[in-house]
C-alpha cells in the first residue's frame, strides 16, 4: 500500500457540529469522490514473490496444481515450485469507505433519574439538563454520547457552579465518561467535577464497586480530558486548557462498540439543573483494520485467531479460519481473549499459569472443563471459578511457548499464523501439516504472507 494512504485514512475525525458541509478531512463533499479515486489509485499494488535463487517477481500470485504462478501485465506467467519459494507477500489492500461529516450526538438517562433530562447544542456549547438521584452519580445520570471506537480523545470545559433558586441549579457531578453499555451496568470510566470542589477519576471494571481517585480543585471551572488507546484509558485535567495534569491511566474492558460523552447529575432529586459544557472536542480514529480477534497461542508459537468455544479439561475447542478446531490442551500456550492488553500480559513471569484480569490482578490456577463460552479456573486460593470469555479476563496462561518453526510460516487474513511442512499445491489452495492441528487446507485468498523458515 502506498505510504500516503494510511496517513490520510488514519486521520483523526473531529465530531463537532459542522458549520458547512465539508468532509471529515476538510475537502468539500462535492470533491470527496475525486479524493478517494486518487486513494484507490495510490493503493493499487501487487503481490510479491521471492525465490531461493534471488529473483523478486511482482504481479498476481495464484496457485496451480504444481507451482505458484506469477501473472504480470505484458509478460508471460512465471511458475515457481514450492521447493523454489522463499517468500510471498500478498497485497490485501482494503477499500476505505468515505467518511461522512455528520453530528452523531445523542442523549439518554443512564440508570433511573426523576427527571429524564435532555440537551441542545448552540454555537458549539452543549446545554445539558438533568436531576439528582439522592445517591451516587453512578446510580443515575444523564448521558450525551457518541460512538467511541478503539482510539479516541474527548475534552470539555466544565463551568463552575451556578447558585440560583436556592441552589436548585447546582450540579452534583458533571464531566466525561466512556462506558461499555448505555445501562447502569458494565465497565466504565468517568472523569467529572463533583460540586465544583473535587475532580474524580472513577472506574467500574464490572457490575461491582466503584474505585475513585480524588483531586482537589479551586471553586472555578475545570478542563477535563479522557483518552483511549485500545484497552488503556487515561485522564487529565487543566485549569487553563493548555497545561495539563496527568491523572493516571487504567485498563478498562471497553469494546469497540462502546460509548463516550458528557455526564450530568443534579445535586437534588426534586430540582433540575442545566450545565453549559464548553469547548467540547471529540476526536476518534478507527483502527487500520478490523479489531484484533482473540487468539489461541499454540505451544510452538503458532496462532489461531478467532473465538473460544469451550474447554473440557483435555481439549480446547476454538473457532478460526471457518472451522471449529479441537486442540489438545498440551499443545496450547495461552488463550489471549483481549489482544489489546499486551501491557498487562507482559507482566506475567515465565512458567506462571492462571488468568490475567483487566484489573491487573492475576489468579494462579489451572484451566479446567467448563460450560460453553465460559473459562473455568481451578485455583488453590479461590477454588473453582468461571469467567465469561468476553469479559474481564484478558488471557489464560497454560504453559510457556517453545518456538519450533517448521518448513514454512503462513500468515492469514484475520491474524492467524501457522507453522507448516509438506506443502501440496492445488488450484487455488494447498494442504500442509501443522504440528498441533494435523493436516490443514488453506485458500490463497486467506493468505497475507507465506515464507520459508528453514533452509532449502
Amino acid at each position: 500500500m502506498h505510504p500516503a494512504v494510511p496517513a490520510i485514512c488514519g486521520a483523526w475525525r473531529s465530531r463537532q457540529p459542522a458549520v458547512r458541509r465539508r468532509s471529515a478531512f476538510g475537502f468539500p463533499l462535492s470533491q470527496l469522490h475525486l479524493v478517494f479515486l486518487l486513494l484507490l489509485t495510490l493503493a493499487a499494488s501487487a503481490d510479491t514473490l521471492e525465490t531461493l535463487d534471488g529473483q523478486s517477481l511482482a504481479g498476481r500470485v495464484s496457485l496451480a496444481a504444481d507451482a505458484f504462478v506469477v501473472t504480470r501485465e505484458g509478460a508471460s506467467p512465471v511458475r515457481v515450485p514450492a521447493a523454489g519459494l522463499r517468500r510471498i507477500a500478498f497485497d490485501r489492500g482494503v477499500v476505505v469507505t468515505p467518511p461522512v461529516a455528520t453530528n452523531h450526538w445523542r442523549g439518554q438517562p443512564v440508570g433511573p433519574i426523576p427527571v429524564t433530562g435532555g440537551f441542545t447544542v448552540s454555537n458549539g456549547v452543549f446545554h445539558v439538563s438533568s436531576s439528582g438521584t439522592g445517591k451516587r452519580m453512578a446510580d443515575g445520570h444523564y448521558f450525551v454520547w457518541d460512538a467511541l471506537g478503539p482510539q479516541a480523545e474527548l475534552t470539555v470545559f466544565v463551568p463552575p457552579q451556578v447558585a440560583t433558586r436556592k441552589d436548585a441549579d447546582r450540579y452534583k457531578s458533571a464531566g466525561l465518561e466512556m462506558r461499555a453499555q448505555l445501562t447502569g451496568e458494565g465497565p466504565r470510566i468517568s472523569l467529572f467535577s463533583e460540586g465544583g470542589r473535587n475532580v474524580l477519576l472513577q472506574t467500574r471494571l464490572s457490575d461491582g464497586k466503584d474505585k475513585s481517585k480524588y483531586f482537589s480543585i479551586a471553586q472555578r471551572g475545570i478542563w477535563l480530558r479522557l483518552a483511549r488507546q485500545g484497552m488503556e484509558v487515561s485522564g487529565a485535567m487543566s485549569t487553563d486548557g493548555e497545561a495539563w495534569k496527568d491523572l493516571g491511566s487504567i485498563h478498562v474492558a471497553l469494546p469497540d462498540s462502546a460509548f463516550a460523552g458528557l455526564l450530568l447529575c443534579g445535586a437534588k432529586r426534586e430540582g433540575e439543573c442545566t450545565v453549559a459544557f464548553q469547548n467540547v472536542k471529540f476526536q476518534s480514529a478507527s483502527a487500520a483494520g478490523p479489531p484484533a480477534l482473540p487468539q489461541l497461542l499454540l505451544r510452538d508459537g503458532g496462532v489461531l485467531a478467532g473465538r473460544f468455544l469451550e474447554a473440557d479439561g483435555s481439549v480446547i475447542r476454538w473457532e478460526a479460519l471457518g472451522h471449529a478446531w479441537s486442540v489438545s490442551q498440551v499443545n496450547v500456550s495461552r488463550l489471549i481473549l483481549q489482544p489489546g492488553a499486551q501491557t498487562l500480559m507482559n507482566r506475567v513471569r515465565p512458567g506462571r499459569a492462571g488468568g490475567m484480569m483487566v484489573s491487573g490482578d492475576f489468579v494462579d490456577g489451572e484451566l479446567v472443563a467448563g460450560r460453553s463460552g465460559q473459562v473455568r479456573l481451578s485455583s488453590v486460593l479461590f477454588g473453582l471459578r468461571s469467567y465469561p470469555a468476553a469479559g474481564e479476563l484478558v488471557a489464560v496462561f497454560v504453559r510457556d511457548v517453545v518456538e519450533a518453526p517448521l518448513e514454512f510460516e503462513a500468515r492469514m487474513v484475520g491474524g492467524s499464523r501457522l507453522h507448516l511442512r509438506h506443502l501440496t499445491l492445488r488450484d487455488g489452495e494447498f494442504t500442509a501439516r501443522e504440528r498441533s492441528l494435523g493436516e490443514v487446507t488453506l485458500r490463497v485468498e486467506e493468505l497475507t504472507e507465506l515464507r520459508r523458515t528453514t533452509g532449502p
